[in-house]
């Protein structure tokens, strides 16, 4: 199996009038196979990139080379070919440098199945002309070829599968808990040595790094503020200073849990179904798609899963509670190799304030008026055990 095995063709991506369709015949096709013949290391060089099928995502075009001794590799390049303006070019290398830096530390650190990196350049001051990275491909199956859709309720003929899907994402989880750091942010190469790593500002942003978990909530709940100061209207103004109120009372009991190990960690940010790889049993063997990964605090390392943390907003959704319970369970046993006094991932996964913490983050990192969201109910009868926001805005308890 090769990754070109599942993507479209050229001709697929022009039928559905795909923005790479418009920049596919001036690609550097010739300079990728120049440039990757020089990357092996005395093995065989002369390659060809597969012109026929491709992938693409928002930012990526991702090409398939094929050596002469049938070693294949993909090259991504960052054609952005989805956006009118231009990237920031910072933004764009912090991205690019934390991602090969990621993927090195958890190469080097873990079993977690990454891709290997090759050669990259995280500005288009190259001779292809893009970003790019040349790397390893990991080849798999998409969960949902082998069953696995956790908006269903499982069903008995599939229950070993995503048991499997479960438990070995699960031993992944807690490979990542053992990569520990003492500051927030994300993680690059140290430009001293290239064999050590450091953790430097946010890949997005360019904030951080913060010394403190303490630090980067208070950042958080800053940047909250600023959304908030610019509110015109009174109702929706005096609705996000309740969901800041709401935050900070989150991050007060998601820090005093028990056995937390009060350290950052790796977290993926974007866990969900669609960017791992299975085989023909359920066994993950990709996660993919590490650009935007953070070392961040443990309230939001235990709950990074996006797909099973679903399940705690769509309560009448009783597949994804079902694989919520599950993967849950699935961390439980995982953690029974360890002493008591080390165990916290699973308590805190299934901990509702602490997913209602990661919740309320990835709006406020965002910039959204989560205000407004049909979930904001959902999280204030979590937290405070009513979901009649109006009687919480007249409440003596919220602090305005």
């Amino acid at each position: 199996m090769r990754p070109s095995d599942h993507w479209k063709t050229e001709e697929e991506f022009c039928t559905e009038e795909h923005p790479t369709s418009a920049i596919w015949e001036s690609l550097p096709f010739d300079a990728i196979e120049r440039l990757a013949a020089t990357q092996r290391s005395g093995l065989p060089g002369t390659c060809k990139v597969n012109r026929h099928r491709y992938a693409a995502g928002q930012v990526w075009t991702v090409l398939e080379i094929e050596f002469t001794d049938n070693e294949v590799w993909i090259v991504r390049l960052r054609t952005n070919h989805n956006n009118k303006r231009a990237p920031e070019v910072d933004r764009v290398a912090r991205r690019i440098e934390s991602e090969v830096a990621t993927l090195k530390l958890l190469k080097e650190r873990t079993t977690v199945p990454v891709p290997t990196v090759f050669a990259y350049s995280s500005t288009a001051d190259n001779a292809l002309g893009f970003p790019y990275t040349f790397m390893s491909p990991v080849t798999g199956l998409s969960p949902d070829d082998v069953g696995i859709n956790h908006w269903e309720v499982v069903p008995r003929e599939l229950r070993a599968t995503v048991d499997r899907y479960c438990d070995s994402l699960a031993g992944m989880h807690l490979q990542l808990s053992h990569l520990r750091f003492d500051s927030i942010g994300s993680v690059y190469i140290d430009p001293s040595d290239r064999d050590k790593f450091i953790v430097g500002p946010f890949s997005g942003s360019g904030l951080g790094p913060y010394s403190s978990a303490a630090e980067f909530y208070d950042a958080s709940a800053k940047a909250l503020r600023t959304q908030i100061s610019a509110i015109a209207e009174s109702a929706q103004r005096q609705r996000s200073a309740l969901c800041l109120w709401l935050y900070e009372r989150a991050v007060n009991v998601a820090s005093s849990f028990p056995n937390d190990p009060a350290r950052s960690m790796l977290v993926h940010t974007d866990c969900h179904i669609h960017n791992t790889l299975v085989n023909e049993r359920g066994d993950v063997v990709g996660l993919m798609d590490w650009d935007c990964a953070a070392v961040l605090p443990t309230p939001l390392f235990a709950t990074q899963m996006v797909t099973f943390n679903d399940a705690l907003w769509a309560a009448p959704d009783e597949g994804r509670i079902e694989h919520f319970r599950l993967y849950n369970a699935a961390l439980a046993q995982a953690e029974q190799s360890l002493p008591p006094e080390q165990r916290f991932v699973a308590e805190m996964h299934s901990s509702v304030t602490c997913r209602v913490l990661k919740f309320l983050h990835d709006w406020i990192i965002h910039e959204y008026d989560f205000s407004d969201s049909d979930n904001f109910g959902i999280v204030t009868e979590h937290l405070i055990g009513t979901s009649d926001v109006q009687a919480m805005l007249d409440s003596p308890d919220f602090q305005r």
